[in-house]
């Protein structure tokens, strides 16, 4: 077959034909054939160079010929059943992801120390006062006294207040203390912490399906105070928690306190300081709130929002879902990648997607820094790239606002730029 002639091509052909080269960069030669498929249809031209062509034509099943009587279609729904039962189920996460309530009337009992009652100590006064004075007098001779005698009677008549204790609280008391005792030690702040306790700010979280930002500090860690100064309260942080208001929830606790103990056992925290992001989840055989990422340790403010970035990226619908978009990108880095989005989805949700892509394709351990990232001075998160399709060349502006179905359609190739 004599290969084709440009010269012979119309002008909306030739300029339909120098648009797809200059996306697909293809022979222009074997960029013919195709075009004349697409019945010189650009953007199908572009999907099917990247995707691939359909086994069956779709404008040629169009043309079909004269329609015939509908036949008739037997199903074996016993097999069908049978073949969807033996699927495998689609996958879960694992069991201690999920999140639950905690005993807040089991820490509280089990908390509290004993305390001799007042006539019981009024009794043993004069056997504290003998014993104080014996004490004092043949401690050099100390060694002769069996070890677990002294032990006893220094356990029995010791007072009580020389025992150091922290008060347990219930929840909402125990939930503001520790917002009064932060706000004590590193002064005036923006966080929207919840005065509330833990059990009742994750039920708020499943009723409003909204995303439980938990935070557990140690105080006795060496890092705890540099952490909360440069990752907790840095501009980072609060802008993103400030954009995402209407979604996100904040909880802090001591790890003294019981409560936020209880929590840190729940969560699987095994290092200080310790943050996690916890969400509603409708996976197989779930329903509840589930932890979605973890942070351990001293990470950098911008890995953190990073890592809250993409954890709270919304997942992509499948294939069969209903009023979904179908995005073909490429990446600043030279990557094309097919992303599928709810129509209504908000334009930021693609921006979001482009700008974690690399820690998505990673898939790095969130628990597991990694490489120390230093903190820019004056720092102010924007987004380093626009989204543009080539034809007509149309950039998406961020700050245009809109959700992906009206701004871009139904399907789209995109260039981050």
């Amino acid at each position: 077959m004599a290969p084709p002639d440009i010269a012979a091509l119309s002008a909306s052909q030739q300029e339909a034909l120098q648009t797809y080269i200059a996306v697909t960069d293809q022979d222009p030669i074997a960029a013919i054939p195709l075009l004349h498929r697409c019945e010189w249809n650009v953007q199908i031209a572009i999907a099917r160079f990247f995707d691939g062509e359909p086994a069956t034509d779709p404008l040629a099943e169009a043309r079909a010929s004269l329609p015939t009587a509908s036949a008739r279609q037997t199903t074996n729904l016993l097999q069908e059943s049978l073949a969807s039962v033996g699927s495998a189920p689609p996958s879960r996460r694992p069991r201690q992801d999920r999140v639950e309530k905690i005993d807040t009337a089991a820490s509280i009992t089990t908390h509290h120390h004993h305390r001799p009652s007042l006539l019981f100590s009024i009794l043993l006064t004069p056997f504290s006062l003998v014993y104080r004075v014996f004490s004092a007098v043949f401690s050099p001779l100390g060694f002769l006294v069996p070890g677990f005698l002294s032990r006893l009677l220094a356990r029995l008549l010791a007072p009580s207040t020389t025992r150091p204790t922290r008060r347990t609280l219930p929840p909402a008391d125990n939930a503001r203390r520790f917002i009064r005792e932060f706000g004590e030690e590193y002064g005036e702040h923006s966080l929207p912490l919840t005065e509330a306790g833990f059990n009742l700010t994750l039920d708020q979280a499943k009723k409003e399906l909204k995303f439980l930002v938990v935070v557990l500090l140690s105080p006795s860690h060496d890092d705890n105070a540099t952490w909360v100064r440069e990752v907790l309260l840095s501009s980072q942080l609060r802008e993103w928690l400030a954009s995402h208001k209407n979604e996100v929830l904040l909880w802090g606790g001591n790890v003294q306190d019981s409560e936020p103990y209880q929590v840190s056992a729940s969560l699987q925290c095994t290092k200080f300081p310790f943050a996690a992001l916890i969400c509603h989840t409708t996976e197989a055989g779930s329903s509840g709130m589930t932890v979605v990422m973890r942070a351990l340790g001293s990470i950098s403010a911008p890995e953190l929002v990073a890592k809250l970035s993409a954890a709270s990226l919304p997942p992509e619908p499948g294939s069969d879902a209903p009023a979904t978009i179908r995005v073909s990108i490429r990446m600043p880095s030279g990557d094309r990648v097919v992303r599928r989005l709810q129509a209504d989805a908000h334009l930021e949700e693609l921006y979001a997607f482009v700008e974690c892509y690399d820690l998505l394709k990673q898939g790095q351990d969130v628990e597991s820094p990694g490489s120390p990232v230093s903190e820019p001075d004056n720092y102010d998160h924007v987004y380093g790239f626009h989204l543009v399709s080539p034809m007509p060349r149309v950039v998406y502006k961020l700050s245009e606002g809109g959700s992906v179905g009206e701004r871009i359609g139904r399907m789209a190739n995109l260039i981050g730029e």
